[in-house]
C-alpha cells in the first residue's frame, strides 16, 4: 500500500485534495512501466482523504497498486515529485482500510468537520480489479453462487455476478483471454505464474516427493536393523 503526500512546496492553495494530481500520477507512472525493458503493466485501488485536525487536516492519498513492489519505493517518490510517500506491504489489514474504513469515514457524519469547502474525499480504482481470481474459480463460484472469507459465507459481488452470467463459451473465450494477459504481465515482471491447476499439481508432487523421502528413510532404518541383527547373531 502506498501513502501519497504533498510537501510545503506542493501543497494546494486550499489545502485541499486534488484529483487531478492522482491521475496524472498514474499516467506518468503507467509511460514509465510501459518504457521498460519488457515493457509492464499496474492496476490501482485508490482512495483521497484528509488527515485529523491536530495534523491540519492536511490532504494525502492511499493506494494499493498491483504490479509494485516496496523495493520501487524510490521510482514511486520520483514519479509523484509532490512529497513524500510510503510503501507498505499489501495484506487483508491495508486493503481493509483502503476500502472500507476511508468508505466510513467520508460518508459517515463528520465529514464536514474534515473537509469543509474543499472537495470531497475520493475513491478511484483501475477496472478489472479481481477478475482474473473470479474467473479462475468461475465453477466453484458459478456452483456455490457465494463467496467465503475466513469461513463465512458472502453473497457474490455484483461484479462477480456479470461475469458469471455469460455464456459458457464465452466465459471460457474471455477467461482464457484474462489468463493470456497474466501470464505476459507476470513475464514482464520477471515471475513466473502458475495457474490454480498448476499450483495443485505442484502440491501433489510436493507431497509425492516427500512419501517416497519418508519410504527411502524406512527402507534404510529397516537394513541398517537387519544388518545389526545380524552381527548381533554372530
Amino acid at each position: 500500500m502506498a501513502a501519497l503526500t504533498y510537501d510545503e512546496e506542493h501543497l494546494p492553495s486550499d489545502n485541499g485534495l486534488l484529483k487531478s494530481d492522482l491521475i496524472k500520477f498514474y499516467k506518468r507512472l503507467r509511460k514509465e512501466l510501459s518504457e521498460q525493458n519488457p515493457p509492464r503493466k499496474m492496476k490501482h485501488f485508490s482512495s483521497g482523504e484528509y488527515g485529523s485536525p491536530r495534523k491540519g487536516e492536511r490532504p494525502h492519498y492511499h493506494a494499493i497498486l498491483f504490479g509494485i513492489s516496496q523495493a520501487e519505493e524510490n521510482l514511486i517518490h520520483d514519479i509523484w515529485g509532490k512529497g513524500r510517500i510510503q510503501l507498505d506491504p499489501c495484506n487483508e489489514a491495508t486493503a481493509a482500510y483502503v476500502a472500507g474504513y476511508i468508505y466510513k469515514k467520508y460518508n459517515g457524519e463528520g465529514y464536514e468537520h474534515y473537509s469543509g469547502n474543499r472537495i470531497r474525499p475520493f475513491q478511484v480504482s483501475s477496472n478489472g480489479i479481481g477478475k482474473l481470481h473470479c474467473l479462475e474459480n468461475y465453477e466453484q463460484y458459478k456452483s456455490n453462487g457465494y463467496i467465503t472469507n475466513r469461513g463465512i459465507k458472502y453473497a457474490l459481488p455484483e461484479y462477480y455476478k456479470k461475469l458469471l452470467g455469460k455464456n459458457e463459451t464465452a466465459a471460457a473465450d474471455y477467461r482464457s483471454k484474462i489468463l493470456n494477459e497474466t501470464y505476459e504481465f507476470y513475464n514482464s515482471m520477471g515471475l513466473e505464474y502458475f495457474s490454480p491447476e498448476a499450483r495443485q499439481r505442484r502440491k501433489e508432487s510436493r507431497l509425492q516427493v516427500e512419501k517416497n523421502m519418508i519410504a527411502e528413510a524406512k527402507i534404510r532404518a529397516d537394513i541398517k536393523a537387519q544388518k545389526k541383527g545380524r552381527n548381533e547373531a554372530l
